[in-house]
């Protein structure tokens, strides 16, 4: 069974054994699949500066289904190679969650605080995901499969005294495609599933909304003095060689 739906490709996942089998399902939107089945989480991303006094923010849990809906809360670090594969470790005491488990009645909401406590002056961005998880429960007896939802929140921590993101492109044409490698020279990290890229070329220039190329962007982030390479389609873009740069939506 597929319900998963991707923002940053957050996809944190832990599997847990009960009575039968569960089966883990990984989202970062904020609805995924039935109603029956699924919950809703806002916001899908955050950005928060520790040392301008941007330690804490909260996400609203909404239960759509018709029973109680068991939850738990975690932060994870998330580390992103030059390639764009991802891994998670435990954010451990860095982060102060309250509730970390809480049982939302049927068409209620629930409002979970999350607070970074740890060091507000950074060198450099970090990046973290919120994990919203249920609880997998079967009834007694029960021995089929049981499916969990688990719905991560992408959280960025900021270093102060960059005001714009830094980051340079390279594009190659390689036939009907073009090859984009983006640099971040900054101390933050870049998201690229938010703004507008200007693709300039010997005929002209036109704008692109980054949304055009979800598909390139299956995850979008460039980390800090990172590269990265993404496959674009070439598809409505201006003949010859090409500069590239982009334009973070507001509040990006």
């Amino acid at each position: 069974m597929d319900r998963t739906a991707v923002e940053d490709m957050v996809k944190p996942r832990r599997t847990t054994f009960l009575a039968g089998l569960t089966i883990v399902v990984s989202c970062a939107l904020t609805m995924v699949g039935d109603a029956t089945f699924a919950f809703e989480v806002q916001p899908i991303r955050t950005v928060l500066t520790p040392a301008e006094g941007q330690t804490a923010f909260a996400i609203n849990v909404t239960n759509t289904r018709p029973t109680p809906l068991p939850i738990e809360i975690e932060v994870d670090r998330r580390r992103v190679s030059t390639t764009g594969e991802q891994d998670f470790v435990p954010a451990g005491d860095a982060f102060v969650v309250f509730p970390p488990l809480a049982l939302v009645p049927a068409g209620s909401s629930q409002a979970v605080r999350v607070q970074y406590v740890g060091d507000p002056i950074l060198t450099e961005g970090e990046a973290y995901v919120v994990r919203v998880a249920e609880v997998p429960v079967s009834p007694p007896g029960f021995s089929g499969i049981t499916v969990a939802y688990s719905f991560g929140v992408a959280l960025y921590l900021q270093a102060r005294g960059e005001a714009a993101p830094a980051v340079e492109f390279v594009a190659r044409r390689q036939g009907d495609s073009v090859e984009l490698t983006g640099r971040n020279g900054g101390i933050n990290y870049v998201v690229l599933s938010h703004g507008t890229f200007e693709f300039s070329g010997p005929g002209g220039s036109v704008e692109r909304a980054a949304e055009d190329f979800a598909g390139a962007f299956a995850n979008p982030i460039i980390p800090p003095g990172a590269s990265r390479v993404f496959d674009l389609p070439a598809d409505g873009l201006p003949d010859g060689a090409l500069i590239v740069s982009f334009q973070p939506d507001a509040g990006d």
